[in-house]
């Protein structure tokens, strides 16, 4: 019986190893964007200690901008418009800038939020997963 439950263990693993390959297979073809839900929960389900899908991100857009010591802007990326940080009342604020460790946000308010209010960082493990797929989407990898 403790042989039969090591084995079921093991092709479980086993399973799970494979729909992770099947699901970063799909990334290196299709792009982060094109995760369903369920791939995002699998690569970061709890039962899978090897794989952080927040960390993986992180070190892509790490690896990306560590030879970009001066940071890049959404304006050198050609984006359509900034990713959104957070919105607080009638305030904005949007990533603006890219630097190897952390995001530059600027804080904008008044009429059609034409004002700089405020600008600050914010480290790449504070984002959410959703900035980070962005600026994945943004630098092209």
């Amino acid at each position: 019986m403790k042989h039969l439950k090591s084995f079921n263990i093991f092709e479980s693993n086993f399973q799970n190893q494979e729909e992770i390959d099947s699901i970063l297979d799909k990334i290196s073809q299709s792009g982060i964007k094109s995760l369903t839900n369920q791939e995002k929960m699998t690569l970061d389900n709890s039962n899978n200690l090897d794989f952080d899908y927040k960390k993986y991100l992180i070190s892509k857009i790490e690896r990306f901008m560590s030879n970009q010591e001066d940071g890049l802007t959404m304006q050198e990326l050609h984006a359509g418009s900034s990713p959104l940080y957070t919105e607080q009342g009638q305030d904005i604020d949007l990533i603006e800038r890219l630097f190897p460790d952390q995001v530059e946000v600027i804080r904008y308010g008044g009429y059609k939020y034409e004002t700089e209010l405020k600008e600050y960082y914010v480290n790449y493990e504070d984002l959410s997963v959703e900035n980070l797929e962005d600026i994945i989407d943004l630098i092209g990898v």
